[in-house]
């Protein structure tokens, strides 16, 4: 991070510098190219693009006619959600940081007021509405949803917190790239309430689950889970807090050994591969 931000300071003309120095993610193509901005462009406010611009010309020096520096490709993912986003965030600020390899391409709500497309927004990422109360039909909102999804040519589709049960339409359309975090370790405990049913059965240990998508609701190939302790002082509240917090390591892990290509599914279950 302190890197990022004293390339941030170079690279953005915050400290003046220009010309060749001053470097911004062209967003039509994002993952590859780089717009060279003169001394005498205006200023910019300093968005997400502009962060990852940053880290991916860092990994690359390689410069083409037109002045334009060329990075390696990287997978992009696209992000579902129905409220404040906080798994969200978390894959976002790894992002930022490197410590995910992958370019958010977009965040996708399926309700307007959601704080998260806020959060998203202010990083500079690009975001999107589809209501399904707009739709005649559950087959339309998940065709609607799909084209949008598709228009970012993501690589990886993330469920966090998207409070909307996928028809199996969609679900087979991005089979092997669709995941969901789940607030339980599945098997356990599908659904809804998950916090509140942990404790009415009396676990000592309850936790989060990353898994691939399928048609069956919160069941299919289990990528990684975090376990956390039940208390005997536990409430709803804090037993929630305890399992976000696991949320928000597991679920960047997850996605990074997905785009570094780590993940094989084998007769239903997730094999991790050695990194490569």
């Amino acid at each position: 991070m302190i890197q990022g931000r004293s390339l941030a300071s170079k690279h953005l003309g915050e400290e003046g510098c220009g010309g060749d120095d001053a470097h911004y993610c062209s967003r039509a193509h994002c993952t590859a190219s780089f717009t060279m901005v003169s001394k005498s462009a205006p200023p910019r406010r300093r968005g997400y693009h502009e962060r990852h611009a940053i880290f991916c010309s860092s990994q690359s020096r390689f410069r083409i006619p037109g002045g334009r520096r060329v990075a390696p490709p990287m997978k992009r993912f696209v992000v579902l959600i129905s409220g404040r986003g906080s798994n969200m965030a978390s894959l976002l600020d790894a992002s930022a940081s490197g410590r995910l390899p992958a370019f958010p391409a977009a965040v996708i709500s399926s309700k307007p007021e959601a704080e998260g497309l806020s959060t998203a927004r202010n990083a500079g990422v690009e975001t999107r509405v589809v209501v399904p109360a707009r739709f005649p039909s559950r087959a339309a909102f998940d065709e609607a949803l799909a084209g949008t999804v598709d228009a970012f040519s993501p690589e990886l589709v993330i469920l966090a917190g998207f409070m909307r049960i996928l028809g199996n339409d969609f679900v087979r359309r991005f089979a092997g790239r669709l995941v969901n975090i789940h607030p339980s370790l599945l098997p356990a405990f599908p659904g809804l309430n998950t916090h509140r049913r942990a404790l009415a059965e009396g676990v000592r240990f309850h936790g989060c689950t990353v898994h691939f998508v399928t048609p069956d609701l919160d069941h299919g190939p289990i990528i990684a889970q975090a376990v956390v302790p039940v208390f005997d002082d536990d409430d709803e509240a804090s037993l929630s807090a305890r399992v976000l917090e696991k949320e928000h390591l597991v679920l960047p892990q997850a996605v990074a050994w997905f785009v570094e290509d780590r993940l094989t599914v084998v007769e239903g279950r997730v094999r991790l591969d050695a990194p490569r």
